[in-house]
């Protein structure tokens, strides 16, 4: 399964929706948080199987122009191929539920949603790196 289809598949499935003839004057989403993190621990278990090191970096390109201990470097680096190699650790934060309404053809509607963030910390990168200085062969 290809990561763009993951994350198109978690991008309909972290909002639930529903509609309610019903008014309400304070309507709550019941165990909003508890399907936010379900859904989040589906996630990390599929990029998992999918292979977190298959999650590409954008190539980077520096220029040096740095003096060093009396010695002059000046040149360029290229990163390329990044990918991960580790993750040391993985939380969830802000994680709140929100319900709006909206009338359409004369009744009401119910939305209601859940956000939150997935934070990977403590990442490990790894590029190949070329290094071009200059007056080097």
């Amino acid at each position: 399964m290809e990561l763009s289809t993951i994350l198109y598949v978690f991008s309909i499935i972290a909002t639930v929706s529903g509609s309610n003839h019903r008014a309400a004057r304070s309507p709550r989403l019941v165990g909003g948080n508890e399907y936010f993190i379900n859904v989040m621990q589906e996630l990390v278990f599929e990029l998992e199987t999918y292979g977190w090191w298959n999650l590409k970096m954008l190539d980077i390109s520096q220029t040096l122009n740095e003096h060093m201990y009396n010695w002059h470097v000046s040149g360029t680096v290229n990163y390329t191929n990044g990918f991960v190699v580790s993750i040391e650790k993985i939380d969830l934060s802000d994680i709140n539920s929100l319900m709006t309404s909206r009338t359409v053809n004369g009744t009401l509607e119910w939305h209601g949603s859940v956000r939150g963030h997935i934070n990977l910390r403590d990442i490990r990168i790894g590029y190949d790196v070329i290094v071009n200085l200059d007056g080097q062969p």
